[in-house]
């Protein structure tokens, strides 16, 4: 669907475009979507769920087997009988975060402490929607794509036991960084208690190099650069 299509079926807001050429900008789910379809069906619960609303509505199936697919996935999950399941699975999105979005922090070594916890949290909260839903599969075609793929949902478990027992979230929330948990490695619980006693010993230092200072400085400070080098260079 081109540009000229999406302002004037009011897809999204045509405010936003302003009297701008169309074909140079980009649709966005962000701004003010007063008056228009998409504010109209956005009733999702996460950012990533906004963001394939969007999608959708970019690019809408031509699939005749695909849309009764979806259709039906709708249709099931607005039955009153099945409003107690709707209920459950709306609670539990809402604990599930941007997940591919941690995943880019991770991997840039950007990713802050709340990240180590939403990710934990967000793990957790998939499983279990992945639990609620596995019963209705026939009726849900998603998780019926899910199950035929062949997904392993005890990976989520194994990736939850060694984040718990590799992450110290109490300490990594408190301190403000990412904190290991001891037991795991004795040089690395070495090096941690080493780290955990350089205020100390600084201090010391501080103490005994003033001694050696003429009389008339009465303080100093030292800064530590800690050096990290390949032990194999």
């Amino acid at each position: 669907m081109d540009g000229v299509a999406m302002k004037y079926l009011h897809i999204f807001n045509p405010k936003y475009f302003g009297n701008n050429v169309l074909g140079n900008r980009r649709f966005s789910a962000k701004g003010n979507n007063e008056l228009s379809i998409f504010k109209f069906f956005n009733v999702c619960l996460t950012k990533l769920g906004r963001i394939t609303l969007e999608q959708w509505m970019r690019s809408p199936l031509q699939d005749v087997e695909k849309i009764n697919e979806r259709l039906s996935a709708t249709e099931f999950l607005l039955k009153s009988a099945n409003g107690s399941l709707l209920k459950s699975i709306r609670s539990t999105l809402r604990n599930i975060e941007n997940i591919p979005r941690i995943f880019c922090r991770m991997q840039q070594s950007s990713a802050l402490p709340r990240d180590w916890k939403n990710m934990m949290q967000s793990l957790t909260s998939l499983q279990q929607l992945i639990g609620i839903c596995a019963v209705h599969a026939n009726e849900l075609y998603p998780v019926r794509q899910l199950m035929q793929e062949a997904f392993e949902i005890e990976s989520l478990s194994v990736i939850q036991m060694w984040m718990a027992r590799i992450i110290d979230f109490e300490a990594t929330q408190k301190q403000h960084r990412f904190s290991v948990s001891q037991g795991l490695d004795s040089v690395l619980d070495e090096w941690i208690q080493t780290y955990r006693c350089l205020p100390d010993l600084l201090s010391q230092l501080a103490e005994e190099e003033l001694k050696k200072l003429r009389e008339n400085i009465s303080t100093c400070a030292l800064i530590y650069f800690p050096l990290v080098r390949n032990s194999n260079h």
